[in-house]
């Protein structure tokens, strides 16, 4: 394979791992906690509202809510640290407006265009010479299969807007009320309900 073939391999499976992984802003995974991460993207997202063009941080909520056991206490103290670093007031109204976002068409719009980036991404990755899916004409693995019965595997299942909301708002709306009455949540964030306890 020439030095062509090789920099289109790198440059789909780079572009995949941008819109799809969970890595810092220099390219090293994230080891932070997942009360941190997620943190940060609610405190990003409540900070922007309607104007966050970053609709990546919607997904990466959206996979660690749907795949981690999350600590309120230490979810409300990451948030609190998050907002002051992202200078975002605590004001009820911030939750009022990211709750009604579920039916909000303008981010349906901007949603749709990221399933859109990711599944031309995940394209050039197939397209590309790739190990993964060399003697397999179907282009799956049993990790694929796994990863997708799991609504993680990007380029094949992406969450609907709705469902995305509905999570977030889930994670995001006690833990704020409480972080506005000057206290701190206290309960444990469950995955597979999608809830607090």
């Amino acid at each position: 394979m020439g030095a062509e073939g090789q920099q289109l391999e790198h440059t789909a499976t780079d572009k995949a791992e941008d819109l799809t992984s969970e890595r810092s802003e220099s390219g090293v995974p994230d080891n932070r906690l997942p009360e941190d991460r997620a943190a940060e993207d609610f405190a990003v997202i409540l900070k922007f509202l309607e104007l966050n063009n970053e609709m990546t941080r919607y997904l990466s909520l959206y996979r660690l809510l749907r795949t981690e056991v999350l600590d309120g206490m230490r979810a409300s103290k990451a948030l609190l640290a998050a907002c002051e670093k992202e200078e975002v007031s605590l004001l009820p109204e911030r939750m009022s407006l990211l709750a009604g976002y579920g039916d909000y068409m303008y981010m349906r719009r901007k949603w749709k265009r990221l399933q859109r980036q990711v599944k031309r991404a995940d394209k050039k990755v197939r397209g590309a010479k790739n190990p993964m899916w060399e003697g397999n004409p179907a282009g799956t693995t049993d990790c694929d299969t796994t990863q997708a019965a799991q609504g993680l595997r990007a380029g094949l299942l992406l969450p609907d807007w709705k469902e995305v909301m509905t999570v977030v708002t889930n994670f995001g709306t006690p833990l704020w009320e409480r972080l506005c009455a000057g206290e701190l949540y206290v309960g444990d964030w469950m995955p597979d309900l999608g809830r607090f306890l």
